[in-house]
């Protein structure tokens, strides 16, 4: 599964805070779908018994830990007393991982079932945060944040690490200077670097470095990137989303053309667009070339650096 909420948390230095209530709500639809308590030979052991364990040894703790009515952390042996007592972080690690088990489950014994079932667990927990006027939300799996300073932290260095594991130079050059750009207020510097970077990416995959953006893009459906599921889905795929960032670069006034008479300053939400949308798609077209290209087996005792790993960050307790 992916890294946990509190530890990409701890690393960004966020801290989360939660209402009695969301927690106890959060807590009360985990229960409530169980899955292992519900078949006809119902077994003691919930699948929330199982939460626990994975807890204390993700974290390497020896036992978890809750507030007591003096606002000190003490043991508990509780999972519903961790979640609705505990350090918020944590409460969405128990999520995650309920989530993760609550899928493996419907994979071996319900597959046909397993679309559904993640749905509606999905919906619901986001119903839950959204009534609460919680900015989180929870997308396959891992919670994230709907503002532009999470996107940045989770797309972006996912994309700008995959990058430079995989020595794509001129991509790699490209998406830093469209980083740079966007902090510095040049926001048309960072539309434009931003479809470089998509460009390059492409133009190295397909090994075609003179190649028109549009040949590009045609050349990766053809080797697999993209998958063409039905007839017309390609022409759309391709005109509606691969071609955004192009477009945002050629179509805004000023960026790849002269500008003409009149001075345009494109805002900077459509330079964030440009930026965490390549961040996006380089991240997938890199991730699903290593899938169809999977590189050669090295014996030099070094491991890929393509994803992210904990750091050994202390936790609190």
């Amino acid at each position: 599964m992916n890294l946990l909420f509190s530890k990409k948390a701890a690393k960004q230095g966020t801290q989360i805070k939660l209402k009695t209530s969301v927690r106890r709500r959060l807590y009360r639809l985990m229960e409530s779908l169980d899955p292992v308590s519900d078949q006809d030979n119902w077994n003691p052991d919930r699948m929330l018994d199982y939460i626990a364990p994975r807890l204390l040894s993700e974290h390497g703790w020896k036992e978890l830990k809750c507030f007591n009515d003096e606002k000190v952390l003490e043991e508990t042996v509780s999972l519903e007393d961790f979640v609705i007592k505990g350090v918020a972080n944590y409460v969405f690690d128990v999520v995650e991982l309920f989530y993760d088990d609550y899928l493996s489950y419907y994979r071996t014994t319900a597959a046909a079932n397993l679309a559904s079932a993640a749905y509606y667990l999905q919906s619901e927990i986001n119903r839950i945060l959204s009534e609460a006027d919680l900015p989180w939300r929870i997308i396959e799996g891992s919670f994230i944040k709907a503002d532009s300073s999470w996107i940045e932290n989770e797309v972006m260095e996912k994309a700008y690490n995959l990058i430079k594991a995989y020595q794509f130079e001129g991509a790699l050059h490209e998406i830093e200077e469209a980083r740079s750009d966007l902090l510095s207020g040049d926001t048309k510097g960072c539309i434009l670097n931003s479809g470089k970077a998509f460009e390059s990416v492409l133009k190295t995959i397909l090994d075609s470095p003179s190649a028109q953006p549009k040949d590009l893009i045609r050349g990766a459906m053809e080797l697999g990137i993209f998958p063409e599921y039905y007839n017309g889905f390609l022409k759309s795929f391709e005109d509606n989303i691969l071609n955004s960032v192009i477009k945002i670069r050629n179509k805004e006034h000023g960026v790849s053309h002269g500008q003409g008479e009149t001075l345009n300053v494109p805002p900077e939400s459509l330079a964030q667009l440009a930026l965490h949308l390549t961040g996006v798609l380089v991240y997938y077209m890199i991730s699903r070339y290593q899938e169809i290209h999977p590189p050669e087996p090295q014996n030099n005792g070094s491991e890929s650096t393509g994803g992210i790993v904990s750091n050994g960050e202390e936790v609190p307790f």
